[in-house]
């Protein structure tokens, strides 16, 4: 059968190192290190979970906006982006009526071009077809897979 062109797949794996600290390396050949800020028990070493998720909706959607910019022949100067999102820490150590997960994700985009009504298009089509945001607003499953080994101890 042949592999269709149109489908990407990426990937990341790492492992816990101490604390908090994730280290990763991305299908691509990059290395990622993630922690939590000291605050939070952590190095602060390297962004948090929470921030690479918003970093992700930030770049998806500049790359996004200015990939459809280039194929509509859009003249774009500058995108800058801002991604917000809270949560109440609350819903992790699962107290009752706290739900876990980002209350909300606000997107602010600065963009400097030629032709204003080109370019709300342009916002309106990305996000329609951003794939990290399109992503999360789809609702996409995550489904997780384990092993677990245990280590006798002799005493």
């Amino acid at each position: 059968m042949k592999k269709n062109p149109y489908i990407l797949s990426f990937s990341v794996e790492g492992s816990l190192e101490n604390k908090y600290k994730v280290i990763l390396k991305s299908s691509t050949g990059h290395t990622i290190i993630v922690d939590e800020p000291s605050e939070l028990g952590g190095e602060g070493i390297g962004p948090n979970p929470i921030e690479l998720f918003l970093a992700s909706i930030a770049a998806c959607t500049a790359i996004t906006l200015k990939l459809h910019a280039d194929r509509k022949r859009v003249k774009i100067d500058k995108i800058e982006v801002k991604v917000e999102g809270s949560f109440d820490l609350r819903g992790v150590l699962r107290i009752k009526g706290i739900e876990p997960g980002l209350e909300k994700i606000k997107v602010n985009l600065n963009i400097v071009g030629e032709d204003a009504e080109a370019i709300k298009e342009l916002v309106e089509l990305t996000k329609r077809t951003f794939i990290v945001g399109s992503t999360v607003i789809r609702g996409t499953p995550i489904n997780i897979e384990y092993k677990i080994a245990t280590q006798n101890k002799e005493n």
